[in-house]
């Protein structure tokens, strides 16, 4: 296994000989994608507690450009139901929100989902920029989390 447990009272603590980056590279092929699925709803219908997500979302966490519509993280997307759309119809007054799997906010501590969901979100795809952006977001996140320098 990636990890073993030990007891510490009520406390299980997980345990792993591998870094925090061996870890997500060795456990990445089992793990899901976040997003279930994406829709466009007003610009004006989204509260401000939702996390970042997506291109807009890895704009911030590298040096890439970001996109026109601004993207959001969601676990419920049911509010939206009167006004979402599954297309995008016009990029000036909508925003995309994604439906996670999970809460995203239980495992962010800013206003963008996580490092690693994002990288998962974005794994599929193939533009050669993003995933330069994606490598580019998760060394910067190796550094803080263990000090590792490639």
């Amino acid at each position: 296994g990636f990890l073993r447990s030990r007891k510490n009272g009520v406390q299980k603590i997980l345990l792993s000989e591998n870094s925090a980056k061996e870890l997500f590279y060795k456990a990445e092929k089992v793990l899901l994608n976040p997003v279930k699925r994406t829709v466009y709803v007003p610009c004006e219908e989204v509260k401000s507690e939702l996390l970042e997500s997506g291109y807009f979302a890895l704009a911030e966490y590298s040096m890439l450009n970001a996109p026109s519509v601004r993207c959001y993280a969601s676990e419920k997307i049911s509010q939206w139901n009167d006004c979402m759309t599954k297309d995008l119809q016009d990029s000036n007054s909508q925003v995309a929100v994604e439906m996670w799997r999970y809460d995203p906010r239980k495992l962010s501590k800013g206003k963008m989902v996580d490092g690693l969901s994002l990288a998962l979100s974005l794994r599929e795809d193939a533009d050669e920029r993003v995933e330069e952006a994606v490598e580019e977001m998760l060394n910067n996140l190796w550094r803080k989390i263990d000090g590792n320098r490639d």
